[in-house]
């Protein structure tokens, strides 16, 4: 029963976002930056990411298209997530870094719902340590893995079918270049 509440709050989270990661990924691909230049892109990014409530520092280390965002979720286990939207040159996107550096964007931003979630989920916890004991800092781990592997599996799913959506089904990368 509670696994379906987190499965209802990610896709609910994932259908709130779509069209904005869809959208972000048309414009990057409409707009193909090559490495180190991606200053469009990445302020788009960045912008979408400070609205979902992460904390960003951009630029970051020196790289003027690098940025920082964090989701401050108290103490306890982080996750990471890449994101790569650069452009080859004389292709733009024919490596699919625009499909890639949105479905990045839409796990971050899934991040969020699941964030809430398992915060409730740790205030639980003290009713788990009457039973489990000191083994509760383990499962609330295991649980956190477990959210995050369900955002990156939606993640995966979401960019197969985003590569199929072609009306005939066939795959085609090269549809921005033609």
């Amino acid at each position: 029963m509670k696994s379906q509440r987190v499965t209802l709050a990610l896709s609910q989270a994932v259908e709130r976002n779509c069209a904005a990661t869809v959208a972000l990924s048309d414009d990057l691909a409409a707009h193909p930056e090559l490495p180190d230049q991606e200053f469009r892109s990445s302020r788009k990014i960045v912008k979408m990411l400070e609205q979902a409530g992460y904390q960003v520092e951009y630029p970051y280390l020196g790289y003027p298209t690098g940025f920082h965002a964090v989701l401050d979720n108290g103490e306890g286990p982080s996750a990471a997530i890449l994101v790569e939207y650069d452009a080859l040159p004389g292709l733009g996107h024919a490596c699919g870094h625009n499909v890639h550096g949105s479905m990045a964007v839409l796990a971050a931003l899934a991040m969020v719902a699941a964030s809430a979630v398992f915060s409730w989920f740790i205030g639980m916890s003290s009713r788990y340590a009457l039973v489990y004991g000191s083994l509760v800092s383990i499962i609330i781990l295991l649980v956190w893995l477990y959210f995050c592997g369900q955002i990156l599996f939606l993640g995966i799913v979401f960019t197969s079918v985003w590569y199929r959506r072609r009306p005939d089904g066939k795959l085609d990368l090269w549809r921005h270049w033609r």
